[in-house]
Parts: structure tokens; C-alpha cells; sequence
């Protein structure tokens, strides 16, 4: 997930391939919402951690003075028990901050969760060309990619984010 230390991520997320000659760099994509669904039928503990126990992300920009943090649960849910959103993402989780008794239950389901994430099961892979643009959901779509060799070629990807009432306001208008 982009920006887990927003308070609201952005909705969707636009990645606009322009040039991807380097050797690897090649994209993947896993449905975190069919991961929360595998873990709530098969691990009820685990996915109870992860919908319960919240955890600190922090924006960790050297280059800003000040950094933005925010709690929130690996998987939240909506008033009605649908997912609303996951949050993950190692490498803006900040220091687990929560009980002493806790903490080995939390970096468990973390550590399965994340393995869960990166299962051929549940992912898939894919190249992006020049010229393709991959839209995902970003509350529910994780993606990430391999190593590439920047001496090999060049990669460039152009991001962009909407937020989801965005999308939805203009479908429903065009319901109309």
C-alpha cells in the first residue's frame, strides 16, 4: 500500500509505464482483501490480531523535518464486517507500539500475513511496457516489483492517485 501513514490512503493508484528496458523490474499484484478472506476461514486468531491490534506507520522521508504517523489495523472493516481497507507495509511500519503480552502474538500474524502477501497463490506477475497503465485500488490491491538493473536499461514509472469517492461520484453520475 502507498501512503499507510495517511489518515485516508488514497483510493486508487495510477501507474503509467514510460520506459522499462532494464533487466527485472517486473511488476506483481496480490488481492489483499482474498488474503484477510483466507486468514478469517482458515486462521480466526490471526485474522482477529490483525482487524484488532493497530500499528504505527510513519512517512520516513529523510528529507523532511517533519514526519506524519499514523495508527491504523493491518485489516480494517467496515460498520457491516465488509474489509474496508489493509494497511501493510514493511517498509513504513514504524516501532511496534502496543502491550508487552501482545507483541508476540502481533509480530506472528504480521510475519504470516506478510508471507500469505507474497504466495504464488495469491499473487500475480506481470511486465509493464511503455505505455501500459496499471490502475489498482489502493486500499486493496498491494503491488510491488523485482529488482531491476539500472545499469542494464531504464525504468520509468509515472504514479498518480485518485481517491475513491472520486470514482465513485462520477460512476454514479453517469448512472444517470
Amino acid at each position: 500500500m502507498d501512503l499507510p501513514w495517511f489518515e485516508n490512503p488514497p483510493g486508487y493508484q495510477f501507474l503509467h509505464c514510460l520506459v522499462n528496458s532494464a533487466k527485472g523490474g517486473d511488476s506483481s499484484a496480490v488481492d489483499a482483501f482474498a488474503v484477510a478472506e483466507y486468514l478469517k476461514n482458515n486462521d480466526s486468531d490471526t485474522f482477529d490480531t490483525l482487524t484488532k491490534i493497530p500499528l504505527k506507520f510513519r512517512d520516513k522521508d529523510y528529507t523532511q523535518e517533519a514526519h506524519r504517523s499514523f495508527y491504523g489495523t493491518a485489516i480494517s472493516l467496515t460498520k457491516d464486517g465488509d474489509y474496508n481497507d489493509v494497511r501493510f507495509s514493511t517498509a513504513t511500519m514504524d516501532a511496534l507500539d502496543c502491550h508487552p503480552d501482545q507483541m508476540d502474538k502481533v509480530y506472528k500474524s504480521h510475519h504470516k500475513f506478510g508471507k500469505l502477501l507474497h504466495d504464488d497463490k495469491f499473487q500475480i506477475k506481470f511486465r509493464l511496457r511503455p505505455g501500459d497503465i496499471y490502475t489498482f485500488n489502493n486500499r486493496r490491491v498491494l503491488h510491488g516489483r523485482t529488482e531491476f538493473d539500472p545499469n542494464s536499461g531504464h525504468r520509468h514509472l509515472q504514479g498518480y492517485y485518485m481517491d475513491r469517492d472520486e470514482i465513485v461520484g462520477r460512476l454514479n453520475y453517469l448512472k444517470k
